[in-house]
């Protein structure tokens, strides 16, 4: 995520999903996936500043109307996948600043 896309993102921000999300229940699969996926993470520039970040987003879902448990349909069940639905809303609720492993941004659903 850039710089620019990260601030962004204030506590206390509210936003509807428009998509569907397909999040692990376990963070660890989550750390895991990313590590894989984004060589680039953390890149620096040429001022030594991070032009990428790593970001993790945790979802903290309060209304069972608002995700399904799909681990038991999903082609790989060990990931423990929930399918987030389309016009769920959530608040960013904390933001902890980087660490070697990355960002992380918590979201609550809200109503």
């Amino acid at each position: 995520m850039s710089d620019s896309d990260l601030k962004q993102y204030i506590i206390g921000l509210k936003f509807m999903n428009k998509i569907f999300l397909s999040i692990p229940k376990e963070s660890s699969n989550a750390e895991q996936l990313m590590n894989d996926l984004n060589p680039r993470r953390n890149t620096q520039g040429p001022r030594n500043e991070l032009i990428k970040h790593s970001v993790l987003c945790e979802y903290i879902i309060k209304y069972p109307t608002s995700a399904l448990a799909i681990e038991d349909l999903s082609k790989y069940p060990n990931e423990k996948e929930v399918l987030i639905l389309p016009y769920a809303s959530f608040v960013v609720k904390q933001l902890q600043k980087p660490s070697k492993e990355g960002e992380v941004i918590l979201f609550s659903n809200e109503k």
